[in-house]
């Protein structure tokens, strides 16, 4: 792999050490020094990270810029922010300026200066590059640090639990999550709607009882209205097709 083609910011007093990509497959242990903390950033000490298919895409070398040199990929980051003392999740970016149109109206993802958490650059002129979860440590603008409550459960506040039935659409990244977490609430029923017969028999082992197809030429809200609506206590809706009208609960 090339050399990184950067300007350096380094906090040598520190060293993070993560699994990186160096062009190989394989990933190997990669120490370096972040940058130094600026007045908005919080070290994150990672505890747990989930593994998207980006980070496959760039643990398999299929999404790589080679200028960037080795990756430390990894996204969905949770851990202990030093700064803020409490369990905090971090996601897919790193960094904006602040101060745009895009920035104050809300939109920070759409900031001209904004930077992924890896296999891209910083754009605030402090120069470096991101390197993220897949490490003991990272560093990370706190406008996308967020406090993780103790008692978090979506499903729960939308109503799922003993004796309820929930249904969930799409069985992907989150789905199969949700899945579990309906199972382990002890729901009397565990539906999974999905535009694809594939996934029937994972769904069923993740706890789902029922796995209506909803067809993606054949209108997919239908297959909700179908399945018995009165039997759908709550329906976490996550969008699998741009037409699907979710029935009102």
């Amino acid at each position: 792999m090339s050399a990184p083609e950067h300007t350096l910011c380094e906090d040598p007093s520190t060293t993070f050490t993560g699994w990186a990509y160096t062009g190989f497959t394989t990933l190997k242990p990669w120490s370096y020094h972040p940058r130094p903390l600026g007045p908005k950033d919080v070290e994150i000490e990672v505890t747990h990270g989930g593994c998207c298919g980006s980070d496959i895409h760039i643990i398999c070398g299929r999404m790589v810029n080679p200028t960037i040199g080795p990756i430390i990929a990894g996204h969905e980051i949770i851990g202990k922010g030093h700064q803020i003392g409490d369990l905090v999740g971090s996601g897919r970016i790193t960094n904006a300026c602040g101060d745009c149109v895009e920035c104050n109206a809300s939109q920070k993802q759409l900031c001209p200066k904004m930077s992924f958490v890896f296999n891209d650059r910083f754009k605030d002129g402090r120069g470096d590059i991101p390197q993220e979860g897949f490490a003991d440590r990272v560093r990370i603008n706190g406008d996308f640090v967020h406090k993780v409550p103790s008692n978090i459960s979506p499903a729960e506040d939308h109503g799922a639990g003993p004796n309820k039935t929930a249904g969930f659409v799409g069985i992907g990244g989150l789905g199969h999550l949700a899945i579990q977490w309906a199972a382990a609430m002890k729901c009397k029923n565990v539906v999974a709607f999905s535009t694809s017969d594939s996934k029937r028999e994972e769904a069923k082992k993740l706890g789902a009882a029922g796995h209506p197809r909803a067809a993606r030429d054949a209108q997919p809200g239908r297959a909700i209205e179908k399945y018995s609506m009165s039997d759908i206590n709550k329906v976490v809706k996550h969008v699998i097709n741009g037409n699907l009208r979710y029935p009102k609960i």
